[in-house]
């Protein structure tokens, strides 16, 4: 039993420390981005199509940095299910209509929040297995931004089994020897 305790144990804190932590500083970048890592930006809405751009540190819903016209929603996409999500977004004005929304696998709403005009950080950590954020204006050609992006890469199902297949093993080996 105690040996039981110590796998799972060891398992979990193994877990954490497999889930790769990723920060995304848009001002290390300029022009137009189309990803970072695992993490792809699009331009998802109503109004102007391409690829966002990034300038002053933000990444804008625009192609042609704070200019007009904009897009309606700016999205972010994963390669994998994310978790820990935090970032800072500004609205550059007054639109009380500007919100975010986490999606899971097959586009599912995790959840959904408005966001306040000015340098905001949002702390999102309570969700996972985001696969996609989407910031939407509600269809108003207002510019707005994200900076500081940072979220941590949740370790495939898979994996986890066989890193405790090979902690038996090692603790097997442990007693067999000590026997």
């Amino acid at each position: 039993m105690k040996i039981l305790k110590s796998l799972i144990l060891s398992l979990g804190m193994a877990a954490s420390v497999f889930a790769q932590a990723t920060t995304i500083n848009f001002s290390s970048y300029s022009g137009t981005l189309a990803g970072v890592g695992n993490a792809h930006f699009s331009l998802a809405g109503v109004g102007e199509q391409g690829t966002p751009s990034v300038g002053n540190g933000y990444l804008y819903n625009s192609i042609d940095g704070s200019a007009y016209p904009t897009n309606s929603i700016l999205k972010i996409s994963f390669d994998e299910s994310v978790s820990g999500v935090m970032f800072t977004f500004n609205t550059f004005g007054t639109k009380a209509t500007t919100a975010w929304s986490l999606f899971g696998d097959g586009h599912t709403l995790i959840s959904t929040g408005h966001l306040s005009n000015g340098d905001t950080l949002y702390n999102l950590s309570q969700y996972s297995g985001v696969r996609s954020i989407e910031y939407n204006n509600g269809g108003n050609d207002w510019y707005f931004g994200v900076k500081n992006l940072s979220f941590n890469v949740i370790p495939e199902p898979g994996m986890l089994p066989l890193l405790g297949l090979g902690m038996a093993g090692l603790m097997l080996a442990r007693r067999r020897r000590a026997a």
